[in-house]
């Protein structure tokens, strides 16, 4: 939370911090970004594609706290982006969109072409997960997971006494049997475990931005989700929007 609430501070103080030396950021931005905005434009395949930076204090860039999570948001002549970011578990970023068209023709969204870019000399991109594919790797582990917790009841054992009589003299008889409660629970386990896993893989595909057509006015909602790297300290998060990449600045929270 201390981290998010000196987040404006921490952009603020990057890019004197790569340019190295202490001019303001809105007259440092331009300079600082070109290269990375090339690099960008050329991974996404727009080369020389107009690249909009979310810039504290910058014309058309906006920024609201919201439930202690800062939206940032671009507004151009054509459209309006605004993203929120959250921090998950496994080193991802996941991000909600909001893409608006106030132009008077169509726009295009496309988030297979979503990428996140390092600030650093190597300045590295990731491509977006596609979220067809985490929904199936989450599916994967739960029916691993399902696997474990259906076969392991397999080797429990019950175990009783009874009497029995050899050579007519009592004795005590020790049976096993397999533990025939622990397998129905396990298997019970294993039913709801794989249910659960597709309900959450279904939340995850249908909460996805998914690729459009927007007519003027209108406007979509979805999520993207990036991947983290260690060294990653700064980096943003960069969306294709009708030809123009539109990027968000974060910061790692650790």
């Amino acid at each position: 939370m201390a981290f998010k609430a000196a987040f404006l501070a921490c952009v603020v103080s990057l890019f004197s911090a790569l340019a190295g030396f202490g001019q303001t950021l809105s007259e440092t931005a331009a300079a600082d970004l070109a290269p990375y905005d090339a690099a960008l434009g050329k991974f996404l395949g727009e080369p020389g594609a107009v690249v909009h930076t979310w810039i504290p204090g910058a014309p058309g860039c906006d920024g609201e706290w919201a439930d202690g999570h800062l939206i940032r948001s671009i507004h151009t002549e054509n459209v309006f982006v605004a993203a929120k970011a959250f921090w998950s578990s496994g080193r991802k970023l996941d991000v909600g969109v909001l893409v608006m068209n106030n132009s008077s023709h169509t726009v295009d969204v496309l988030p297979e072409r979503a990428a996140i870019q390092a600030f650093g000399r190597k300045g590295k991109i990731l491509r977006a997960e596609d979220p067809e594919r985490v929904a199936a790797r989450m599916q994967t582990w739960a029916a691993i997971t399902a696997a474990v917790v259906r076969t392991a009841p397999l080797f429990q054992r019950t175990y009783s006494e009874a009497w029995g009589s050899v050579g007519g003299q009592p004795v005590r008889i020790h049976v096993e049997s397999p533990d025939e409660l622990a397998r129905a629970q396990g298997a019970a386990d294993a039913d709801r475990l794989m249910a659960d896993a597709a309900w959450a893989a279904a939340q995850v595909e249908a909460a996805a931005l998914k690729a459009n057509t927007l007519r003027p006015g209108e406007s979509v909602v979805g999520y993207l989700t990036f991947p983290l790297q260690k060294k990653m300290k700064f980096f943003r998060a960069a969306l294709v929007v009708d030809r123009e990449i539109f990027c968000f600045i974060y910061g790692e929270s650790k």
